[in-house]
């Protein structure tokens, strides 16, 4: 699976398609001017916000279209590039490792055993949870993974395998 970029950089609206197998999983559509992502899966839209709760970009709150709280993302440490998520009461941590491809790690509460791995190619405009500028992109990307792999609701992404995600 992989996270792909669909349209332009620069546009006003960022597409990203969750791709496998040639066939699009997911649509997330994040909006830099509003902090909303908008994600379509399996025929099912949601509408999501992402608001920063502190004024040191550590702490943010996921709001639905309805403007209730339905998880929260805190980077603990900016060095280390990692923290916690949480969608829906389930808490997972995840980490950020930065090489020549940057790879999100995604685990429950052991921190040994990876959930999920998913990898971001570098590049201008590439997303970071220290950069100012795409931290809430940032955000949204790692809110649309785990909305599609931990949803209860989308019994068939239960996750029972350690899938590699890359964004193209």
């Amino acid at each position: 699976m992989k996270w792909k970029l669909i349209s332009n950089p620069f546009s006003t609206v960022h597409v990203f398609h969750l791709m496998e197998a040639n066939a699009i999983k997911e649509v997330l559509r994040y909006n830099p001017l509003q902090q909303s992502a908008r994600i379509t899966c399996m025929g099912k839209q949601r509408l999501f916000f992402i608001e920063q709760v502190s004024s040191r970009n550590n702490h943010f709150a996921f709001k639905n279209e309805y403007g209730f709280d339905i998880g929260r993302l805190s980077i603990e440490n900016f060095h280390a590039e990692g923290g916690t998520i949480e969608i829906e009461e389930k808490k997972f941590h995840y980490r950020l490792f930065t090489n020549s491809v940057s790879e999100l790690v995604i685990y429950e509460h052991d921190h040994v055993q990876p959930l999920v791995t998913c990898s971001f190619i570098k590049g201008p405009g590439s997303v970071s949870h220290n950069k100012k500028e795409s931290i809430h992109e940032y955000a949204s990307l790692l809110l649309g993974l785990c909305w599609y792999l931990f949803n209860p609701s989308f019994s068939e992404n239960n996750i029972d395998y350690k899938p590699a995600l890359s964004l193209a």
